[in-house]
Parts: structure tokens; C-alpha cells; sequence
């Protein structure tokens, strides 16, 4: 698999792969890097990962739960767009892996918790409206 989201351990979420990282008012990142992203939306530098969550107490346990629909091996680049206020939208051929190393998830469209309020990270269930999470 090219591209890759590792959970850490109440911390960010590294992605490696072939992506373009689109956010509103700026152009889109595209990169091959590891790329570190906020879970806990608090960082200054949102989506990046600032280091702030050491600082907020931010703690997950840097588990991935849920049903892995597959992916399709006919897509190989990653889009991720940044949603004003809310989730990382994920289209491509993409796996979540958890902080222990061991992929838990395949898939080909996700929305991704980067408030840090989801019950069910990292993936985003909707909590960032009632959280009043503010990003962009």
C-alpha cells in the first residue's frame, strides 16, 4: 500500500504516500513526505501538527476500529481536502494503521476527526459542530 496514515499515541496522524493536500485560499500541497496531522485541533499551524498536543493533554489511545470496506487497486494517488471547520475528507487507495503498526483499515473515501472531539477517531463522527471547532 503507497499511501498510509499511522495513529499515534496521543498524538498526530503521519501520512505517507503520493497525496495533494487541498485547503481553502492556498494552493494544494502536493507531496511524496511525510506529512504529521493535528488530531487534537489545537495546533497553530492546522492541519499540520504543531506539537500542541502534548501541551492541551490531548489522549488517545491510538486505536482504529470499524469496517474496512477495501480499496481499489486501480487508484494509487491521494486526495485530501481540508473542510472549513471540519473533517480531512480522504479520496484514494489508502490504509489506516494503528499505533502499533498494524493496519486496520483499507479504503478508498474516509472522513478523518481533526478536532479531537470524535468518539470514534480518526475517523470524524460530526462532534466538531457541537465542539464549535474552528479551523481555516
Amino acid at each position: 500500500m503507497d499511501n498510509v496514515f499511522t495513529v499515534s499515541i496521543d498524538g498526530p496522524m503521519a501520512l505517507d504516500g503520493n497525496l495533494t493536500l487541498e485547503r481553502t485560499g492556498t494552493e494544494p500541497l502536493h507531496t511524496t513526505e511525510t506529512v504529521y496531522l493535528c488530531r487534537c485541533g489545537h495546533s497553530g499551524t492546522k492541519p499540520f501538527c504543531d506539537g500542541s498536543h502534548a501541551r492541551e493533554g490531548f489522549g488517545d489511545p491510538g486505536e482504529v476500529a470499524g469496517t474496512s470496506p477495501g480499496c481499489d487497486e486501480s487508484e494509487t494517488a491521494l486526495h485530501v481536502t481540508v473542510r472549513p471547520n471540519g473533517p480531512l475528507l480522504v479520496k484514494g487507495n489508502f490504509a489506516i494503521k494503528d499505533a502499533s503498526g498494524s493496519v486496520r483499515w483499507e479504503g478508498t473515501k474516509t472522513a478523518l476527526c481533526r478536532c479531537g472531539h470524535s468518539e470514534n477517531k480518526p475517523f470524524c463522527d460530526g462532534a466538531h459542530r457541537a465542539a464549535n471547532f474552528e479551523a481555516e
